[in-house]
């Protein structure tokens, strides 16, 4: 696909994509009606012929338009469960940091909100014009960096993850 026609808006490329597909198909029909048509000398039994032919394509045409809407509602499906995950563990992952003592955690919720205002000001809008965004994982490298150099002062401090205990 030209990426031209990623910065027009939906509606605007759908008009074109039909307009174009219109104009090429008058185009061949005038054609073939004037120049190949008269060329040829059919018989009675041609239309019969025809008929199966076209209903033939017509309905490998329906199987294949059915399966391409299943294709992108998958799609449609599976990308928006990636979010719902994204902004879940970005939400536990902020309420978790609130536990912990106030300089770091207010350097770290500031991070997450950070990483969220990027994902959705700049890698979103990047990704639906078909480019590909700069990941953010510098934003999460830096988040982590922090988190890994925090050393509790007592035993209440420890931190659990996944069963494991981090001091």
């Amino acid at each position: 696909m030209p990426i031209w026609l990623y910065n027009m808006s939906q509606l605007q490329a759908a008009l074109c994509i039909i307009a174009f597909v219109e104009l090429v198909s008058l185009a061949g029909l005038l054609a073939t009606r004037r120049y190949l048509i008269p060329r040829f000398h059919f018989g009675d039994g041609i239309n019969d012929a025809v008929s199966g032919t076209v209903q033939a394509i017509g309905v490998f045409y329906g199987i294949t338009v059915g399966l391409i809407a299943v294709a992108v509602w998958d799609t449609n499906t599976s990308a928006s469960d990636m979010v719902s995950r994204e902004a879940s563990a970005i939400g536990a992952l902020y309420r978790d940091v609130g536990g912990y003592p106030s300089p770091l955690r207010e350097e770290l919720q500031g991070i997450l909100r950070q990483y969220t205002v990027y994902v959705i000001d700049e890698a979103w809008p990047a990704q639906q014009k078909g480019e590909l965004p700069v990941p953010g994982k510098s934003i999460m490298d830096d988040f982590q960096a922090r988190l890994y150099a925090f050393e509790p002062a007592r035993l209440g401090g420890t931190v659990f993850v996944l069963g494991q205990k981090f001091y």
